[in-house]
């Protein structure tokens, strides 16, 4: 299967439009790298931030959103 980062965020747009937790998640790392789209640390930590208020990843998404405010995810 190939790789399409552009497209994925296209999709991960339109759940995280509807809150869907799992995509606000997925559309915050690739924000947060520049994967597909153009790198925005900021909005990234916003959306990991809105997925935590999500029911499913409320003890994960602010972990996420921690890491990415102290550059240290990806580390």
């Amino acid at each position: 299967v190939k790789r399409e980062p552009k497209q994925a965020a296209l999709w991960y747009e339109k759940g995280a439009k509807l809150n869907h937790g799992n995509c606000l998640l997925d559309l915050s790392y690739l924000y947060y790298k520049g994967d597909g789209v153009v790198k925005n640390v900021e909005l990234a930590i916003n959306l990991a931030e809105k997925a935590s208020k999500t029911e499913w990843l409320k003890n994960t998404a602010p972990l996420v959103a921690k890491k990415m405010r102290n550059g240290t995810l990806l580390n």
